[in-house]
């Protein structure tokens, strides 16, 4: 292992301060040593990827070591949610762009079966060689535009469905709830002009959803993150 390029991403994980974000979802717990060797060879592998495809695809602004770290850890604020996803659970992550948070997602949780739907033929055909590059046998990439009709357009529904910056909050719902598994949660990743909680909550009653509950810290690089989250309503 290339220890120039994995340590900053271990040191950047260990400093995450997880004991200061705030909120229902909020945890203590980092990740622990096995989750961060695989990130680690996962880093490894996908970073020079994505550094040799960054140079005829814009996928993100930077694909130096430091900001792809910033990405993966980003992607790691939703460590407390996976708690929620049953063993061999369904994840959708719309929207993946470069693949985050579902690469990292799929590194540390090797059971799940992680669907990355991305409507730009290149940033596609990039996680399908990304998801090969990183032997990542349980996901899958969709190159379509999702529009709220699973069955139609062949997207499983899956017990976690998430949101990066994708889109409004409110907008976001309204797509993303169709996609979800009945118990399931919808999740939005949210920056520094999120909504408060009782918004948000509001949101989510709006169209059925329990609000489940939000989580607010920051990054190591300074940078704020919101996470919150929703539930499909269990019918008895």
């Amino acid at each position: 292992m290339d220890d120039r390029l994995a340590h900053p991403l271990r040191k950047a994980v260990e400093e995450m301060p997880w004991s200061s974000w705030e909120g229902s979802l909020a945890s203590r717990q980092p990740p622990g040593p096995a989750v961060l060797e695989r990130l680690e060879r996962g880093f490894l592998e996908y970073q020079p990827l994505l550094c040799k495809w960054s140079r005829r695809v814009r996928l993100v602004g930077s694909a130096e070591p430091e900001a792809v770290t910033g990405h993966f850890v980003d992607s790691l604020t939703l460590w407390p949610l996976l708690d929620e996803v049953p063993y061999e659970g369904g994840i959708l992550d719309v929207g993946s762009g470069a693949g985050f948070p579902g690469i990292p997602i799929a590194l540390i949780r090797e059971d799940l079966r992680v669907t990355l739907i991305e409507s730009d033929g290149r940033k596609a055909a990039f996680l399908v060689q990304a998801l090969a590059r990183l032997n990542i046998k349980g996901a899958a990439v969709l190159n379509l535009r999702a529009k709220g009709a699973p069955d139609a357009e062949g997207i499983p529904r899956g017990d976690l469905v998430i949101s990066r910056a994708l889109m409004e909050p409110l907008r976001w719902l309204e797509l993303g709830k169709p996609y979800l598994k009945r118990g399931g949660l919808l999740v939005a990743m949210l920056g520094r002009r999120a909504p408060k909680d009782a918004e948000l909550a509001a949101y989510g009653q709006k169209l059925g959803l329990d609000w489940v509950g939000c989580r607010r810290g920051r990054l190591p690089g300074g940078e704020e993150r919101v996470i919150a989250a929703w539930r499909e309503v269990e019918l008895s």
